[in-house]
């Protein structure tokens, strides 16, 4: 029979528990040694690991929208997505949901809004925005925000809601990180690059282990948009009136196969037509114009007279 080691003399013990380990060991069966040097490892790493860092606490980020269409809201929801995918706790408010007493809890604050007819607020924030503009509206030290306005240039008080809010905002106290953008109805692209800007500014240094949302979602990047529509066959198109009248209402059926999108009853799908390449060198011709007539724009081909487009009868509608 093999004879076990025993624990020298010089082993850090006094010479009684060096005895009574010896005895330990020298009647303990294979498995039993095993279980107690397992036992022992993992007791000694507990006792020497250090504590895990605690998580950074995550920045609150309120998000206030004002929409008469609904851009603005999209636009918050987005920005809340890429909000939490930088460590954010994020939240989106709609105007008509809250008053600047409550806003004025916030410590971060990003503002979307709309302008609606001649430079009115939309309709749902008339109340807060009426609030805000009041002499006796809450003082907003200490906020840091940022104001991304939406309008139409098409009309006089372009933006006026959002510059509105902006200025306020500084007024009441507000520390303005990011310069408010304006934007006119094409305001994707220049949006998304104000909500990214925004955020890296509003975002705090990192002092500890961060945790970062990751969004599972399928990436919309390649999703048809006004700057990327998608190619739609036209299935049907059918007058819905007969041959006698003068009046043409046309029934059209798209087919949006591969687009990546599904129509459900109450969507609306926004059109951008594209004009028949031979079409448009008959106007061009007709119109005396050459090619350096031609506009970049998707929706519009040159810029002529209506007389001198009327003197080709056969190119207007009858």
């Amino acid at each position: 029979m093999q004879t076990l080691p025993l624990l020298p003399d010089t082993a850090p013990f006094p010479a009684e528990q060096i005895a009574t380990l010896n005895r330990i060991m020298t009647a303990a069966s294979a498995e039993q040694r095993a279980w107690l040097g397992g036992f022992l490892a993992g007791h000694q790493a507990a006792q020497s690991a250090q504590p895990a860092a605690a998580p950074a606490q995550k920045a609150p980020l309120t998000i206030l929208y004002a929409t008469e269409s609904g851009n603005a809201e999209i636009l918050a929801a987005g920005a809340r997505k890429a909000a939490l995918r930088s460590g954010f706790a994020a939240r989106v408010l709609d105007m008509a949901d809250t008053t600047p007493t409550e806003i004025a809890k916030a410590t971060n604050l990003l503002v979307i809004a709309s302008t609606w007819g001649e430079g009115e607020p939309p309709q749902r924030a008339a109340d807060f925005m009426r609030d805000l503009m009041a002499d006796d509206a809450p003082p907003l030290n200490g906020i840091r925000f940022a104001v991304l306005a939406l309008g139409d240039r098409a009309y006089v008080n372009f933006c006026h809601t959002g510059r509105q809010i902006d200025d306020r905002l500084a007024v009441l106290g507000g520390t303005r990180v990011v310069e408010r953008v304006e934007c006119d109805l094409d305001y994707e692209e220049e949006a998304a690059h104000w909500i990214d800007r925004t955020l890296g500014e509003l975002a705090p240094e990192p002092d500890g282990a961060a945790v970062i949302h990751v969004d599972f979602a399928r990436a919309t990047a390649d999703a048809p948009s006004r700057q990327k529509p998608f190619d739609a066959e036209i299935t049907e198109h059918v007058n819905l009136h007969g041959s006698r009248s003068s009046t043409r209402t046309f029934h059209v059926e798209l087919s949006i196969v591969g687009s990546g999108n599904a129509y459900e009853p109450g969507d609306a799908i926004g059109v951008v037509p594209s004009n028949d390449p031979a079409l448009v060198e008959q106007v061009l011709r007709a119109a005396g114009g050459t090619a350096t007539m031609r506009s970049t724009s998707r929706s519009a081909i040159a810029t002529t007279s209506r007389p001198s487009l009327g003197r080709s009868s056969p190119l207007m509608p009858s």
